[in-house]
């Protein structure tokens, strides 16, 4: 339903050309800020129950949901670069290696993720190293049904492979983080959360924190 729901809101966006207030992230490859209503405003969505204690412990309970985006790769899109999507706080890599994590990225393939299709590569343990000693270390490529849902630390490097299907490739990308941190690199073209104060009011009140500071200029 979810897949069914974005792939009919969104297909202006699947065109390899400019789009307005959506970030290019690679070839035929777009940052879309998804709008956090209809079916993905659920706390099933937003606060998995099976996922929302493994952040917590790691980020602490007053976690944030930081943004709510989809990366979408179009039809034949190529390789990434191996990338992190955020540079050390501190502007060095000795410095950030040895802190704990700010923020924890949890990838959701709208319609699952196989060879053909392609998937994020991941470098395990590369949140503690520099790009360069990520890009000669040995590298994992995921792969799994549609509900599927990978975790990986803000300081991971990664790479989303080519798709080589025929099908546009959605996969959501949830970024938490503690409550101090706001992503001010990646969110130049569009907001990091579309989520209208009406739609924020239909929320449960336990639920209500993850996003509250979304509101503090009246939502958006």
């Amino acid at each position: 339903k979810m897949a069914a729901e974005f792939l009919a809101s969104y297909q202006s966006y699947f065109e390899d050309r400019h789009h307005e207030g959506v970030l290019r992230v690679g070839d035929k490859r777009f940052m879309i800020t998804v709008d956090i209503k209809g079916i993905l405003n659920s706390p099933q969505v937003f606060s998995p129950p099976m996922v929302m204690p493994i952040i917590r412990r790691v980020l602490g309970n007053d976690c944030i949901l930081g943004s709510f985006t989809s990366v979408t790769s179009l039809p034949h899109s190529d390789d990434m670069k191996m990338h992190k999507d955020h540079p050390p706080l501190f502007g060095s890599q000795e410095v950030s290696r040895p802190l704990p994590s700010f923020g924890i990225t949890a990838l959701v393939p709208l319609i699952g993720i196989s060879e053909e299709i392609g998937t994020t590569r991941v470098v395990k343990g590369s949140h503690r190293q520099s790009s360069k000693e990520a890009a000669a270390s040995e590298f994992q490529d995921p792969y799994g049904p549609k509900g599927a849902c990978l975790l990986m630390d803000y300081r991971l490097s990664h790479q989303g492979l080519a798709n080589r299907s025929n099908s546009v490739r959605p996969v959501l990308s949830l970024v938490y983080s503690r409550p101090w941190f706001r992503d001010c690199v990646n969110y130049r073209k569009q907001e990091p959360i579309q989520l209208s104060a009406k739609e924020y009011q239909s929320i449960g009140s336990e639920h209500q924190a993850l996003l509250a500071w979304s509101q503090l200029n009246g939502g958006s």
